[in-house]
């Protein structure tokens, strides 16, 4: 009885301590995401209102796996893979993030794909942005996009660019817009 019991308990924790990773890209969700809301974006020169530190644990608790890269340099990339789908996410950040890149690469329904991994990440809730704007920027955008044409916007002098690299690979650079 004891040993059931024992191991039921084990168990539970097992499952509780992996139920904040996500199995598929839809189930992304940013508002736990922790962001610094009583800052500005006025006069500098970086995302402001997100902290790299908490930015990295929230994409590992998400089931993101970290890249190894040789040169420890400002550049962390996270990784996250479904059946037929990879989605990236590069931040270059050293103490304050300079600028955010997700990518999505897949061989069938790549636009849908893309399409919604950026509007997952178009929610992200930076202060003094709209991102209910930005959402619908990005929804009506996409299905306008090609190797050859690129779309941008800036909102509270925030960049947001979406552009198609290869077939079957799109790219969305949030990034603070300089001169």
């Amino acid at each position: 009885m004891i040993k059931k019991l024992l191991s039921l308990s084990l168990v539970f924790i097992a499952t509780s301590c992996f139920n904040n990773k996500i199995k598929e890209i839809k189930d992304l969700n940013f508002d736990e995401l922790k962001i610094d809301k009583n800052i500005s974006q006025v006069n500098s020169n970086f995302l402001e209102g997100i902290n790299p530190q908490d930015f990295e644990e929230f994409l590992i608790k998400k089931n993101f796996k970290k890249k190894k890269k040789e040169s420890s340099g400002s550049i962390k990339e996270y990784d996250f893979t479904e059946l037929e789908d990879k989605y990236r996410i590069v931040i270059d950040a050293n103490e304050k993030v300079k600028k955010i890149e997700f990518f999505s690469y897949s061989e069938i329904n790549s636009l849908e794909k893309a399409t919604l991994f950026f509007n997952i990440a178009s929610k992200i809730s930076f202060p003094q942005i709209d991102t209910v704007r930005i959402k619908k920027w990005t929804e009506n955008n996409m299905s306008s996009i090609s190797k050859k044409s690129s779309r941008a916007t800036i909102l509270s002098n925030i960049h947001y660019i979406i552009e198609q690299i290869n077939i079957g690979e799109f790219k969305l650079t949030i990034k603070k817009y300089s001169s």
